[in-house]
């Protein structure tokens, strides 16, 4: 996808028009995410797919020139069959779940656990996505307890101990995808005994 394309430096961002702003999305990156709760974010350019070229520059012309120095290496990627315009994303991964106005919790998908006591889980903001370096995730509709419940007791040291001898290790690298994050046992409350609650 030509992630560096898209990624916006700060002094992009400051010249962004009304108009821009509602083009960019905020993505919480491996490198962002802190323990708990993360509030540092990479801001991407995100223009509406189904725009000529012309209407691309009118509408958002400090985004096509931030992207346009890419142009030749972003028409060589590899667009999932699809007609796509360079300005464009090649894959948005999950966005229907990330377009849900729900509280979600990132984790990255390789963390190297030889310099961390525990594995960086965080909660992060309805309006966040995730790249392919961050497995995200939240409860079930059926499950009670919420995502800050989750992301706290999977930052328990005793979690990340656990995941150290039973979670899917390659050396001293732990790896989070769906199948390896659904594996790690879970203390769901006991609704009905006070002491839980």
């Amino acid at each position: 996808g030509l992630d560096k394309a898209f990624r916006l430096p700060n002094d992009v961002v400051a010249s962004l028009t009304r108009t821009e702003r509602s083009a960019i999305m905020s993505v919480l990156k491996a490198r962002d995410i802190r323990s708990l709760r993360s509030h540092e974010v990479t801001v991407y350019a995100d223009i509406p797919e189904g725009l000529t070229e012309a209407q691309a520059w009118e509408s958002y012309p400090n985004l096509m020139r931030h992207i346009s120095p890419f142009q030749e290496e972003l028409e060589a990627r590899y667009a999932y069959d699809r007609n796509l315009m360079y300005w464009e994303w090649s894959f948005k991964r999950s966005l229907t779940f990330f377009t849900r106005n729900i509280a979600k919790g990132f984790v990255p998908c390789k963390e190297r656990l030889s310099s961390r006591d525990i594995v960086r889980f965080t909660t992060a903001e309805p309006h966040y996505v995730a790249t392919q370096d961050v497995t995200a995730f939240a409860p079930k509709t059926t499950v009670k307890e919420s995502v800050e419940y989750m992301v706290a007791y999977l930052s328990m040291p005793e979690v990340t101990q656990w995941i150290r001898v039973h979670g899917l290790m390659k050396g001293e690298i732990a790896e989070f995808s769906e199948r390896p994050l659904g594996d790690i046992p879970f203390f769901a409350l006991d609704w009905d005994n006070q002491e839980h609650v």
